[in-house]
């Protein structure tokens, strides 16, 4: 389990995640090296979930260059296309179901591609994924007008998601694109 979220500002996207390695049903907790955000090429992504998700992702998905106009359409399609193959190749054709969610920033904006590979831009400048997403959500609303650095809401969201779910857990880690 854990917490990601993203934070859209002056045409740049902020991206962050915790270290925790969990799960609802155990009770074991680690805290791993291998971030959960992460940049490759233009593109910034945190997932969830599935570490081997998030490998595939960074080191075996060829991520296409994205256009200069309709960039939603090409985040449905093209780019949604090329993550499904490579979880194909990788033996994760069933989408990414139980493996998780992901974030994505890119060209200032921020998506959210969901279990079915559906993608979501929210009406919000912010989104955030994995358990402790109600509680970021909760807190990026209350920091949204507070003037503060995306940099500084950001932590201070996973730090209020830390606090009140279980498996979320620092250090936490930050890309911008």
């Amino acid at each position: 389990m854990t917490c990601g979220l993203g934070i859209v500002e002056a045409k740049t996207v902020l991206l962050a995640a915790d270290s925790a390695a969990a799960s609802l049903n155990n009770p074991e907790i680690y805290n791993l090296k291998t971030a959960k955000v992460f940049q490759v090429d233009s593109y910034g992504i945190v997932y969830t979930t599935s570490y081997r998700l998030g490998q595939i992702l960074r080191y075996e998905t060829e991520l296409p260059e994205p256009p200069e106009h309709d960039l939603e359409r090409f985040m449905a399609t093209a780019f949604v296309d090329s993550i499904r193959r490579s979880l194909a190749a990788a033996g994760f054709d069933r989408g990414l179901g139980e493996h998780g969610s992901i974030l994505v920033g890119v060209s200032g904006q921020l998506f959210t591609i969901g279990t079915e590979l559906q993608v979501a831009s929210e009406a919000t400048p912010y989104a955030a994924v994995g358990a402790g997403r109600y509680v970021a959500y909760g807190a990026l609303y209350a920091l949204e007008c507070s003037g503060r650095p995306a940099r500084e809401r950001a932590e201070i969201a996973l730090r209020a998601a830390q606090k009140f779910c279980p498996v979320v857990r620092e250090p936490f880690v930050f890309v911008q694109v």
